[in-house]
């Protein structure tokens, strides 16, 4: 699929986040299929579209459950564009609701399964893979479906 009929098969609905690399985008996709999307900051050609191109070509192939998945990678309007499958929320997200809700943090037993998942897919990336994560955070850990993915492809 060329780039201009990516962008018409995709509606962008909403901004959901952005960070050092690039903002993170809710798209319908076809099918009525919602995805995230990141748009890396700069052109193509910009040296943070390059590393994160590198880093992107290490991990495309990697299938884990508690990786999220990486679906497509483009280039529209000189820009890198990056489509995943889209995530509920992230660890801190639900650390920030248990806060709002009076509680300390994550309750225990929820927590140490979203860190299971995660140290699943970490030790997978380094045994396997020989891949390291640099940038494991709170905002990184996905979740979907009651579990964490594992996500921010650019530090590995």
């Amino acid at each position: 699929m060329s780039a201009s009929s990516s962008r018409k098969s995709r509606r962008t609905a909403s901004r959901l986040g952005a960070g050092g690399y690039g903002e993170v985008w809710l798209a319908n996709a076809p099918g009525g299929l919602n995805k995230a999307v990141k748009i890396i900051y700069g052109a193509f050609d910009d040296r943070r579209a390059e590393l994160e191109l590198r880093s992107l070509h290490r991990i495309k192939s990697v299938r884990h459950p508690f990786l999220l998945s990486l679906e497509r990678i483009e280039v529209v309007d000189n820009r890198l564009a990056i489509v995943t499958e889209l995530a509920d929320s992230s660890l801190k997200d639900r650390y920030d609701e248990c806060r709002r809700a009076g509680l300390p943090g994550v309750p225990r037993a929820e927590l140490l399964g979203f860190l299971r998942d995660a140290a699943d897919a970490l030790d997978f990336l380094g045994e396997r893979h020989s891949l390291q994560h640099l940038d494991v955070k709170a905002g990184n850990l996905l979740i979907v479906g009651g579990h964490i993915k594992v996500a921010r492809f650019s530090d590995w």
